[in-house]
């Protein structure tokens, strides 16, 4: 019964095709968060300077006595995390640009 009714100009393509162009902000984005395995307080390398070049599995710094290592290549744009800062599993510790 409600298959046959029109709703006056809206969309009448069935709900299962997608639409044929999508609205809002689209973007793309070329930087990654490097974040902890693991609770503890955060020690980055000495020596790594922002705008180095961050290979996939480079060393950035430990958590406790965990290795924290970058799962992606790309340059460092900042330390999120302050030396000696206590953080949290998960939480991010360096932003690259990749």
């Amino acid at each position: 019964m409600l298959a046959g009714m029109s709703d006056g100009g809206a969309d009448s393509r069935p709900r299962s095709e997608p639409p044929d162009r999508r609205e809002g902000d689209h973007f793309t984005t070329d930087e990654r968060l490097v974040v902890t395995p693991a609770a503890g307080v955060f020690t980055p390398v000495t020596g790594l300077a922002v705008g180095a070049a961050i290979d996939k599995g480079h060393l950035l710094g430990h958590v406790a006595e965990q290795e924290v290592r970058s799962p992606f290549a790309g340059v460092l744009q900042s330390f999120v995390a302050l030396d000696g800062e206590r953080v949290r599993r998960r939480q991010p510790i360096a932003w690259l640009r990749i």
